[in-house]
């Protein structure tokens, strides 16, 4: 039977985006964020920054490592700076994360393939409803908390490499 963690960014396997390859997909993720944040930039200073600060990704083997340079400790980013990796390109990047996984790891598909007809969730036990990726079911509601945007594009992956609708 295949790993679930195998479909988390924390995964330990190679992701190739983009021309550029990465040793997780937390670390392909955080070096797109900062590669799109930059093309949106002006020439200058900061440009040159974050650019210097997305190629550290690379040689980032550390899943956890790549969330935190990828966070507002490791190189903040302001609102006005994310907007347009907020609004598209952050889920076509997962999206590409995803599908690379599925064309690149037998595992992948036999786990998509275990799961028919299950909702798959990204578990964040800490998930609040601004939480975009992850999410948690309530305890006392059973409802979903979180927008589990992660499991939702497994999902769509599953209805692509596999068949199955997720309706």
């Amino acid at each position: 039977m295949a790993e679930g963690r195998d479909l988390s960014n924390f995964a330990q396997l190679m992701v190739h985006i983009n021309g550029e390859t990465y040793f997780t997909g937390e670390a392909a993720f955080h070096c797109e964020k900062m590669k799109c944040v930059a093309r949106h930039m002006p020439k200058g200073e900061r440009r040159d920054r974050v650019l210097a600060h997305a190629e550290q990704f690379l040689t980032v083997t550390d899943p956890a490592e790549a969330k935190k340079m990828g966070s507002k400790r490791g190189m903040p980013l302001s609102q006005e700076e994310l907007e347009p990796w907020d609004t598209t390109h952050a889920f076509l990047t997962q999206r590409g994360i995803c599908n690379y996984k599925c064309r690149t790891y037998p595992q992948i598909l036999e786990l998509l393939k275990e799961s028919k007809g299950r909702p798959l969730l990204h578990l964040d036990c800490r998930a609040r409803e601004s939480n975009v990726w992850g999410g948690r079911v309530d305890k006392i509601t059973r409802k979903l908390v979180g927008q589990n945007q992660l499991g939702k594009i497994w999902m769509q992956m599953r209805e692509t490499w596999c068949g199955e609708s997720t309706e």
